[in-house]
């Protein structure tokens, strides 16, 4: 029993402790320092292509963020899959004050996601951009981003830039929360060195590598564009470059627990399509997490009421310690990004977990996906077999 639980403590250890502390050092102080020997400033022409549907409160002044870039040799591309899409006005508002900003009309796809086919429509009428940057329109970008989302490009070798976002909660709630908490996660997983990873809400990929990956035949076929990427990229021997310093805010949120828990299904059962090693691997491990959190509330209660001690007496110490532990670990690279208090960083990575779990065993017996106004359901494959518009 006690080697058992010295090697469940080793590995939730190395996964909770070990690796944010690997990407910490590779987050603030390797890939800023090999960004910064570039040199010159990059110049060559950009189009930002931001998919777009549905409104929010925040959309135009998110959209105004976007276009307001500092980089002076670029275009921004807003791509609606209708001419009647409630983002229209919201678009309108900055076209007028932006003239390098435009919009267009991708149509639907019976074998894509809108994102994907709004990616594909932008990328075909622009026959002039050395680099296509994919934007979510969820964040609010400060004027430098696009510079430094780019500027590793001025090394010929750089194929695919990546970057992420940090949630500004707003609102009472645990919700927003622990969505705070999780998104954190991302930037840890770009920064890690053993994987070939891109987020699909916010990359950058020079014309030449989008080419010779093939990505128009993958992304017509799939609702995703990152994983089936990073795919490709890995059977090539290419590796993304993790850009720190373009990280951007976002103020929308998750207000609900079942909001969040179905935000996070959605994206496992991607990974399940597209990623399955990694996809089994996080099942085991958030599993194993969560079981050893339940499984130190139930040694506390046996304890208490026997009254007994022993050195296992100390598991549920050291299991809240390391899941503590990682949370902070991950926000630390991040710091001078506000957001919540410490005291909710203390407090959600335990229901977290058990978020995760719960919604990661879900996404496996799930064999489609809501996603924009419409139903996916895919092929064993991952491709799409058919889009069901609501």
């Amino acid at each position: 029993m006690f080697f058992a639980v010295i090697v469940v403590l080793a590995v939730l250890a190395i996964y909770l402790v070990l690796m944010p502390a690997v990407c910490w050092v590779r987050a603030r102080y390797t890939i800023p320092r090999r960004i910064s020997r570039l040199g010159r400033e990059p110049d060559f022409p950009v189009n930002v292509i931001v998919p777009c549907y549905g409104t929010s409160e925040y959309l135009e002044a998110n959209l105004r963020a976007i276009a307001s870039y500092d980089y002076p040799n670029a275009v921004t591309t807003f791509v609606t899959d209708t001419a009647e899409d409630a983002s229209l006005p919201a678009i309108r508002a900055v076209l007028k004050e932006n003239p390098r900003a435009r919009h267009i009309v991708s149509g639907r796809s019976q074998t894509a996601s809108g994102k994907n086919h709004a990616q594909l429509k932008a990328i075909q009428q622009d026959a002039v951009s050395e680099v296509f940057v994919i934007f979510d329109s969820d964040m609010r970008p400060g004027p430098g981003w696009l510079r430094e989302m780019v500027r590793p490009f001025v090394d010929p070798g750089v194929s695919v830039t990546a970057s992420s976002r940090y949630i500004v909660p707003h609102g009472k709630g645990v919700a927003p929360r622990l969505y705070t908490a999780l998104e954190t996660f991302r930037p840890l997983m770009l920064a890690a060195p053993l994987f070939v990873l891109v987020w699909g809400g916010y990359f950058a990929v020079r014309r030449k590598a989008f080419q010779e990956l093939g990505l128009a035949e993958l992304w017509q076929y799939t609702e995703n564009d990152d994983l089936v990427m990073c795919g490709r990229m890995a059977k090539r021997g290419m590796k993304p470059v993790f850009v720190p310093a373009a990280m951007n805010p976002s103020l929308e949120v998750h207000e609900t627990i079942s909001s969040l828990a179905n935000w996070f299904c959605r994206q496992a059962v991607t990974g399940k399509y597209h990623a399955f090693l990694p996809y089994t691997l996080l099942v085991g491990i958030e599993t194993l997490v969560s079981l050893a959190l339940a499984g130190s509330v139930a040694l506390l209660a046996v304890q208490a009421a026997t009254g007994t001690m022993d050195i296992l007496s100390f598991t549920p110490l050291v299991v809240l310690i390391l899941v503590i532990g990682n949370i902070l670990m991950t926000k630390l690279p991040y710091r001078k990004y506000r957001d919540m208090s410490i005291w909710w960083w203390l407090f959600v990575p335990v229901p977290g977990h058990f978020i995760i779990a719960g919604a990661l065993w879900q996404s496996a017996f799930k064999k489609r996906m809501k996603w924009a106004g419409a139903t996916l359901v895919f092929n064993k494959d991952g491709t799409i077999s058919r889009r069901i518009q609501e």
